[in-house]
């Protein structure tokens, strides 16, 4: 699904998408699913990455040119788009690269029950 279309989604069954707080949880969500949309976006404020859940952003592994806003050329994204807003496993790699939104693989998550 698009990013957006996920995140509804995954709301709809009381869950969110993927969010990660360190790198233990990074290589085990990479290993999970090495090509999947993160819960994380800049789309209310360009250059402002937030966590769908709210929670705080400590924790990145932007791949080295990342994230660029579409800086070198644009994957996957419909004509006269030039934002990406959203955060994805580049591909065949672990580091993080912002994305369109482009229809991908995604992952829920669920907070443990107190």
């Amino acid at each position: 699904m698009r990013w957006s279309k996920a995140k509804e989604y995954c709301a709809s069954i009381q869950g969110h998408l993927v969010t990660i707080g360190s790198k233990a949880e990074d290589d085990f969500v990479y290993q999970l699913y090495p090509n999947t949309w993160l819960g994380l976006t800049d789309g209310d404020q360009e250059g402002n990455w937030q966590w769908v859940t709210g929670e705080p952003l400590i924790y990145t592994h932007w791949a080295d040119t990342e994230p660029d806003n579409c800086a070198h050329g644009c994957r996957g994204l419909p004509p006269n788009s030039e934002e990406e807003d959203y955060a994805h496993y580049e591909v065949d790699s672990p580091l993080w690269g912002d994305w369109g939104d482009v229809e991908s693989p995604f992952i829920c998550e669920w907070e443990p029950s107190e």
